[in-house]
């Protein structure tokens, strides 16, 4: 799976799932959902449960820091190497 490819399903998991984005299509890899779309922390878990079901990857929370959860660029690369 490309970056791109990642991109498109992180979109939908915001829209469809998370439901804190109206316009998928505006989110790319400078998007940061905290500062951008003020994603709270119980969001932020939903989040992690999302990620680890559609990707297949572990998300630990001692490893990982909540800009590598907010920002798009950052996490598509965190997706990417996690496989």
């Amino acid at each position: 799976m490309d970056r791109n490819e990642i991109l498109n399903k992180l979109r939908e998991i915001f829209s469809d799932k998370l439901k804190i984005v109206s316009n998928p299509e505006m989110v790319n890899e400078s998007t940061n959902l905290s500062t951008d779309y003020n994603i709270d922390s119980m969001k932020v878990i939903s989040l992690i449960v999302e990620l680890e079901e559609l990707f297949g990857i572990s998300i630990d929370s001692e490893d990982t820091t909540i800009e590598t959860l907010t920002e798009v660029g950052k996490l598509i690369t965190f997706i990417e190497n996690g496989k």
